[in-house]
């Protein structure tokens, strides 16, 4: 073998190797501008999942080094032990929350955490109709899941939202809304159903293509500006627990003062019949008249039946839904009055029932109870009525959801109660 011969097959074998190792550099390259450019791999580390003792999940991300996390305050409401887990897996204790809006759906929570990656809001004109833009979140317990949409637009429903077409789910409430720099644009909030006009020319929701909204980066920039109000997690559990009992007994007085009314004209009522209607030709087993009854005083009287039965239930939902709940002094009086007011108008109807077709002299007699009986429950309706709207007034600003009365309603309820109520 020649000299050359044996040069040759050793040349071709480092040509070889020399093109094995440029196509793996190159492989290798594409591999880590592809990481690069992946908008997830930039905002993976500084989102984090909330998990609320006795409560739901959501996510928030981190907007300042020394370990703020923000999210939607409709995802630690009600919470009094809340913890994030981060990317590696770790989970750290939430010590308080350091500023909240109820309003806008908003919360900044304080953590230890010190975090690599902090996310930046963007500029409210940098946000364009069209772009894409990326949400990652935790949504029904699945972490880190991944979504891509475009930004739908903008809707002013009373508050400014941003709306996108990325799928989420429940658990995205407080996901980062963010493009493809790993800027943020606004936090997912929640999920609408469409309305779709039917061939009848009807409209019903569809949720098979639900909206997406999101709080805009507008709103959060200047969320994040405000001066911080550190409160405790028990302080705003009690605060919003609070706010939703008055909530509540306050739609109850709305839907008693219609019951009180009912009432009062009963009672008139009786009182006329047992003073002038007497059917001589009916008698009782023990030969008095009987006293008749007119078509409003059993209408009112069935009436109230039907609504005192509904007022129960909501008494029964509120003794189970807050029992063993220490609560604070003044919504303690408040269901105390109600459930006052409750009590005297049962007995009201319970002796009118009674009376029902029995002789003048037991007529008058119930009558006279009844009245008792009646004015006890006008009595505790208004102070139960003053002291709901005084709660809720004091605690709605950490409640954040919509009220189940109409304020209109309850102000005029306010002003009549104050001045003559429904006086026999």
């Amino acid at each position: 073998m020649t000299t050359m011969e044996a040069v040759f097959p050793e040349r071709l074998f480092r040509c070889g190797l020399r093109a094995c190792v440029f196509v793996a550099l190159l492989v290798s390259y594409a591999g880590f501008s592809a990481a690069a450019d992946d908008p997830f791999e930039k905002v993976e580390y500084g989102c984090v999942r909330i998990d609320v003792q006795g409560g739901g999940s959501g996510t928030g991300f981190f907007v300042h080094t020394n370990g703020y996390v923000l999210s939607n305050y409709h995802v630690i409401q009600g919470g009094r032990q809340v913890r994030i887990r981060t990317r590696d897996g770790k989970t750290h204790p939430v010590s308080h929350v350091l500023n909240y809006n109820a309003r806008h759906d908003l919360v900044l929570l304080k953590t230890d955490v010190s975090p690599s990656v902090v996310l930046k809001i963007a500029l409210p004109e940098e946000t364009k109709v069209g772009m894409d833009v990326f949400v990652i979140g935790s949504p029904q317990g699945v972490t880190w899941a991944r979504a891509k949409g475009k930004v739908e637009g903008f809707v002013y429903d009373g508050l400014e939202q941003l709306q996108h077409t990325a799928k989420t789910a429940a658990g995205n409430s407080g996901s980062p809304i963010f493009d493809e720099n790993g800027v943020v644009h606004g936090l997912h909030t929640m999920s609408v159903a469409r309305q779709v006009k039917s061939a009848h020319g009807a409209y019903r929701l569809d949720w098979s293509d639900p909206k997406f909204r999101g709080v805009t980066s507008r709103i959060l920039a200047a969320f994040l500006e405000q001066p911080h109000r550190p409160t405790s997690f028990a302080a705003l559990a009690s605060r919003y627990e609070a706010a939703e009992t008055a909530n509540m007994i306050l739609w109850a007085c709305q839907n008693s003062d219609r019951t009180m009314r009912l009432m009062h004209s009963a009672i008139q009522e009786m009182g006329t019949l047992t003073h002038v209607r007497v059917d001589p030709s009916r008698k009782t087993l023990s030969g008095r008249p009987v006293a008749v009854s007119r078509r409003t005083y059993f209408t009112n009287t069935h009436e109230f039946v039907r609504e005192s039965n509904r007022h129960a239930l909501v008494l029964l939902f509120l003794d189970a839904h807050f029992k063993g709940k220490k609560h604070d002094r003044r919504i303690a009086y408040t269901l105390d009055f109600w459930k006052q007011s409750q009590k005297h108008m049962r007995a009201a109807v319970e002796t009118i029932r009674k009376a029902h077709g029995t002789d003048p002299a037991n007529a008058r007699r119930a009558h006279k109870q009844a009245r008792e009986e009646f004015t006890h429950a006008n009595d505790a309706f208004h102070r139960a009525l003053v002291q709901a709207v005084r709660v809720y007034n004091r605690n709605v600003s950490a409640y954040g959801g919509q009220p189940y009365f109409d304020q209109a309603t309850i102000s005029k309820m306010l002003k009549f109660y104050r001045t003559r109520g429904l006086r026999l």
